[in-house]
């Protein structure tokens, strides 16, 4: 049974970044974190909940939070890059 539970989260850790890979946008990135089944659909411009990255860090989902970083380290970049702010 552990090792069940054990694969089932992988497959899940695994499902998550594959999804995170797919964003085009930090539009589609933003929604996809403040995703709430609960609650109105997220709109850009809204306070930022972090309802999906606050549940990834709960359940310690490692690879996924490696992908957000390495997102923000990018995107950081991109932006510096942009402005000229190197």
């Amino acid at each position: 049974m552990i090792h069940f539970v054990q694969e089932l989260r992988k497959q899940c850790q695994d499902f998550a970044t594959a999804l995170l890979d797919h964003t085009r946008s930090s539009y589609e990135l933003e929604v996809m974190l403040n995703h709430d089944p609960k609650g109105p659909a997220f709109e850009h411009g809204d306070r930022m909940s972090l309802n999906r990255l606050k549940l990834a860090i709960k359940y310690r989902q490692k690879k996924v939070l490696y992908v957000l970083t390495m997102y923000r380290y990018v995107l950081t970049k991109i932006a510096t890059k942009h402005c000229n702010l190197t």
